[in-house]
């Protein structure tokens, strides 16, 4: 081994265990059916209790497992919202909220607009 080279140091589990979620995070949505919708589901995918996963995740990256889940959401609305010709209840429907009105509120939390004024000023 040539002086002052060393081998890499191996991942750290909590870095590796943040990754894992975001590779799961990015799939979960490329899926149209089965989807899992709660950190606890992500959690038991990942074999780790929600506790811990969302410790983690605020730990290495500043925030919660289910904040990285909602933002990951609300991401997939405004690209549904701006590139399809999806309905905002079809997108409701696509993004599996589970009353017709809470896709709305969610939307409008986050983003201060409803669905449909953030598509018509955009």
């Amino acid at each position: 081994m040539l002086e002052g080279k060393h081998p890499p140091d191996p991942q750290p589990a909590g870095v590796a265990l943040v990754r894992q979620f975001q590779e799961l995070l990015e799939e979960n949505f490329r899926r149209s059916a089965n989807r899992l919708k709660t950190v606890q589901e992500f959690a038991d995918a990942l074999r780790v209790h929600p506790n811990h996963l969302s410790a983690t995740t605020k730990e290495t990256l500043g925030k919660t497992a289910g904040e990285l889940l909602q933002e990951r959401l609300l991401t997939e609305a405004k690209s549904l919202l701006l590139h399809s010709g999806l309905t905002v209840k079809e997108i409701e429907y696509q993004l599996d909220f589970e009353t017709p009105n809470y896709f709305s509120r969610f939307f409008k939390k986050h983003t201060g607009r409803t669905p449909g004024d953030f598509r018509s000023q955009i």
